[in-house]
């Protein structure tokens, strides 16, 4: 019957078991007064009966009573214990950030339900794999490095900012920050942490940044603008002597030109320059053409400087035709960009729907575009082309920008977008351009795809939103 009383005291609340002996104590004494049980002695009086009924029935209400005690404390102490986990489960569940737990081989032992809208995965999808996978490999060494100069040597980890890949290929940037844990001999065991997601806070940080390079950019125009400005008004001073006098030079030409013929009719071993009659008279006429086409390309170049570095405010748009905004910008940096192995070819669709917007950015974009292209060459020969075409979608026309280059590495091509990424540090690059360039064309409603292969060339789409409303309310702006 005690151990029976026993598991009656571990199992069931204190009235349960106090009950059951009572009971016991009812049964023994009924047995007893009928001279049963194991402590009857034949021939016995009542006294020395009762006497041996009291000890049996006092050692089982000690016991019963020492073991309900103890089992008390032990509910009490779960209860305790259940309640702390619940709490300690509601705060994990309620927070935004989400808490994960690794052992010493860094695999995830716990997962917050929280790493669901976070990353994709649900806990039980996480809990047993490998923690470092879901790092981007080009951010794994900043997370081993503060694993190694912290956790490994007891100290945590704060604030530690990488990119991970979530489940459906989207990256998200996390912040760390990461506790260590030890077992009982003081050895390593794991870690804890908690990640929050501040891939918002980055980007607004990034756009900040580039608006700040923006700003020092514009500065730098304003002020280059003033140094092209007075250049531009010393090229074009001489440069309107030979406007001026060329029509002066031209009929001069016309004059002078049968007169050649009549004074070498007589005279066939006469020369001018070097060169016969003939050959001097198409000669002159053409040098006098170079020289005239030369010069206005000098007054061209010099206006589209000019016009360029001045700017417009952001919110003067206008319909404007991509085939003249192509060959602005060509003839902007063609001075810096071609040299006797490159060539520039121009592919411009005719009849293409007008692009809306601010001529001169878009123009900073193609020019931004040109520019990224020739250094792709190398001084290589090789060719540049500008083609434009309608898409496949009609609402849109594009601009392509053709290399044959060295390409784009594919681990690049993703990021060459990002603020501050460039492959060109030692040249003095600071990866903003197309990083700026991507956003106007954004704001524009349009975008700048990438396409390249190693070794191939890239290829660059500006692709623009065409409009088919040309010259209703403002005239199309045809200036270059």
């Amino acid at each position: 019957m005690t151990p029976l009383l026993i598991w009656t005291a571990l199992r069931f609340p204190a009235w349960v078991s106090f009950n059951g002996l009572a009971f016991y104590a009812g049964f023994s004494a009924w047995q007893m007064s009928l001279g049963l049980g194991p402590f009857v002695v034949e021939g016995q009086g009542h006294l020395a009966r009762a006497l041996a009924y009291q000890v049996p029935t006092l050692m089982a209400a000690v016991g019963v009573q020492m073991v309900q005690v103890l089992a008390s404390e032990r509910r009490v102490s779960s209860e305790i214990l259940a309640r702390s986990e619940s709490r300690f489960r509601g705060i994990v569940e309620s927070t935004n950030e989400w808490i994960w737990e690794v052992d010493a081989d860094r695999r995830f032992v716990y997962s917050s339900p929280h790493s669901i809208p976070l990353l994709g995965y649900s806990p039980e999808e996480l809990v047993g794999t490998e923690a470092m996978n879901l790092v981007l490999p080009e951010d794994l060494p900043i997370v081993e490095d503060a694993f190694e100069r912290n956790v490994g040597r007891g100290l945590p980890v704060q604030s530690v900012i990488h990119r991970d890949r979530r489940k459906d290929g989207r990256i998200v940037h996390l912040e760390s920050n990461v506790a260590p844990i030890f077992d009982a001999e003081g050895r390593l065991a794991g870690c804890r942490g908690a990640d929050r997601d501040v891939t918002e806070r980055i980007a607004a940080e990034e756009a900040a940044k580039i608006d700040l390079a923006a700003k020092a950019q514009s500065d730098k125009l304003i002020a280059l603008g003033t140094i092209v400005s007075g250049v531009a008004h010393e090229i074009n001073n001489p440069n309107q002597f030979i406007t001026l006098n060329m029509p002066i030079l031209r009929q001069a030409w016309a004059d002078i030109a049968p007169a050649i013929d009549a004074y070498s009719g007589g005279r066939p071993d006469w020369q001018v320059a070097g060169l016969g009659p003939i050959e001097a008279k198409a000669e002159i006429a053409e040098a006098m053409e170079e020289v005239t086409e030369g010069s206005d390309r000098i007054r061209a170049i010099v206006s589209e400087l000019r016009e360029f570095l001045r700017g417009e405010p952001r919110h003067e748009s206008e319909p404007f035709d991509l085939g003249v905004c192509v060959r602005a910008a060509v003839n902007a940096v063609s001075a810096s960009v071609t040299n006797g192995s490159l060539r520039i070819e121009l592919e411009l669709a005719p009849d293409l729907p007008a692009v809306v917007g601010q001529r001169r950015r878009i123009q900073q974009i193609l020019i931004n575009l040109v520019l990224n292209a020739s250094e792709a060459m190398g001084g290589k020969p090789g060719t540049l082309i500008l083609r434009t075409s309608a898409c496949a979608d009609s609402r849109f026309v594009q601009v392509e920008v053709i290399d044959d280059g060295s390409g784009i590495a594919p681990a690049d091509l993703a990021r060459v977008m990002d603020p501050f990424f460039t492959t060109k540090r030692e040249l003095g690059g600071m990866g903003l351009g197309l990083a700026i360039s991507s956003r106007i064309a954004e704001e524009h409603g349009g975008r700048i795809e990438l396409h390249s292969e190693l070794g191939t060339g890239t290829t660059a789409r500006l692709i623009l939103p065409g409009s088919v409303e040309i010259g209703r309310d403002r005239p199309l702006s045809s200036a270059a």
